[in-house]
């Protein structure tokens, strides 16, 4: 089946909602392979409410990811006149949690993606973007990482068939500011244009003029603990009044048709094929010229494709799993690894080792990761690539980063320890957590605790006052070889 990942900006509307419950029904009958869900706004309730649809589905295996920056961030808000993002959002993680439920327990989007593709044959990948196009500029200027050796462009290049986008200026635009400031989403829309010319681009605005409702049949074909007839149920209500029990105009279901299963399945045709498409950083489109793969959308039949669509989509969203729901597992804790490239920590240099010295064969850091997790006692783990593009790995103990070799062709990453001397800030091996200012606690042990008790700190750097007492600031994203060294700072990861 068709390889899928959808795209969404989950919350403000409910058509997202009801394509996204679509695409699992696809996957559940077989028709597509759906193999991640991405959220593309800051609010972090969203991808809770894409896990609670995958967990009613039996689908938590499907890899997750959401846009964190401020763009939409704040859930609750109302903006010209218009109803947040959260009328249905914490409904769902509260009454039907699946295992995450908001953006804390995931990667983000960019390494969502990255992790996905690089698992899929070449060629193989749709993608369906049915919000704003906030990740897709990310991961084409993404660097390569653990997922990949390619840049993100490559990566697309590489295994991307066809994106299909929704829009009709809405998402291009950036929600025209309906869901907050959107000085970082403008010009998003310009740049994930400029994909691969291999990549196929093809644009649908259907659901609308005329009116196509999908998801009305689901109050009564859906039982009383879908996500999808909650969220339909709370959600109020498009221009005409109609709330989302009665439906919700279609355009994000018919784009995952089409992603999944070609223009045919919505009695559409494409149209303008080989145009270019460019966009201004407003998100205006425009389409001129030829001489690409990409095209535009329209219905085969005006007169009957609309009801026809509605027909084609209902189907299979008014089908509910076989197997009842079963209690959600408990969210993988998020671990945040210090990164020390180039860094080689042994005994006698930084570290005691746990493993013998063959240390073990993993296909992945991401692997080697995860035995390091399982093992208790573990706070490191030493990694070489080898020719065949496996990793040899070594699990670490007693890390002192500080004292490990540097400038090697190994690299270390580092769960719990220190690196002693080490000053980590933004621009020089970390992002900040607290203000400039820090905050005074007693002991190291005071200031771990700290950041234990926040979900995205992954360790802190410290110093001790004249009176005895510490100055901690919380940190993110540590790379130790970009710190400053041989200073009165220490940097420790934590976890």
């Amino acid at each position: 089946p068709q390889r899928l990942i959808v795209d969404t900006d989950m919350g403000f509307d409910v058509d997202d909602v009801v394509a996204v419950c679509l695409a699992n029904s696809l996957h559940m009958n077989g028709l597509v392979d759906l193999v991640g869900v991405v959220h593309n706004t800051g609010c972090h309730l969203g991808i809770g409410g894409v896990s609670s649809i995958q967990h009613w589905y039996g689908h938590d295996n499907v890899t997750l990811g959401a846009w964190k920056g401020n763009f939409g961030s704040d859930c609750n808000q109302h903006y010209n006149g218009a109803l947040g993002q959260n009328q249905y959002l914490s409904k769902l993680t509260a009454k039907m949690p699946g295992p995450v439920t908001d953006s804390s327990q995931v990667s983000t989007g960019v390494d969502a993606y990255r992790r996905v593709l690089a698992q899929q044959p070449n060629g193989t990948v749709n993608i369906a973007s049915i919000g704003m196009p906030t990740n897709l500029a990310d991961l084409l200027i993404s660097p390569p990482d653990d997922h990949s050796p390619l840049s993100g462009y490559d990566l697309i290049a590489a295994k991307v068939a066809k994106i299909v986008f929704m829009d009709g200026g809405y998402n291009f635009g950036c929600a025209a500011n309906f869901i907050g400031p959107a000085d970082e989403c403008y010009g998003s829309a310009q740049k994930a244009l400029k994909m691969p010319p291999n990549v196929r681009l093809v644009i649908s605005n259907k659901g609308e003029n005329p009116d196509i409702y999908t998801g009305s049949g689901v109050q009564q074909a859906h039982p009383a603990d879908s996500p999808c007839r909650e969220a339909l149920k709370n959600w109020c209500c498009n221009p005409n009044g109609k709330p989302g029990a009665t439906g919700r105009l279609s355009w994000d279901p018919i784009t995952v048709m089409i992603a999944s299963l070609d223009v045919s399945s919505v009695f559409e045709k494409e149209t303008d094929y080989g145009t270019q498409i460019t966009a201004d950083p407003n998100g205006k489109e425009h389409f001129f010229g030829n001489g690409t793969k990409n095209a535009l959308t329209d219905f085969v039949d005006r007169s009957t494709s609309p009801d026809n669509i509605r027909k084609a989509i209902d189907f299979y969203v008014n089908q509910v799993p076989n197997l009842p729901p079963t209690p959600p597992t408990p969210p993988k804790p998020v671990t945040h690894w210090g990164h020390g490239y180039g860094f080689n920590c042994w005994p006698g240099h930084g570290a005691d080792d746990i493993d013998p010295p063959s240390g073990a064969s993993h296909g992945s850091v991401d692997d080697c990761k995860d035995s390091c997790l399982a093992y208790d006692g573990c706070d490191a783990i030493t990694t070489q690539k080898e020719n065949d593009g496996t990793y040899s790995c070594w699990r670490k103990k007693n890390i002192r980063v500080d004292l490990c070799d540097k400038g090697t062709n190994f690299d270390t990453w580092v769960v719990n320890g220190a690196a002693m001397g080490y000053n980590c800030y933004p621009g020089h091996g970390a992002d900040d957590i607290d203000p400039p200012s820090g905050a005074l606690h007693d002991d190291v042990d005071a200031c771990a605790a700290s950041c234990r008790s926040y979900n995205g700190c992954g360790g802190m750097t410290l110093t001790k006052g004249s009176d005895g007492k510490y100055v901690c600031w919380r940190k993110e994203n540590i790379n130790f070889g970009n710190c400053d060294t041989g200073t009165e700072f220490s940097t420790y990861s934590v976890n």
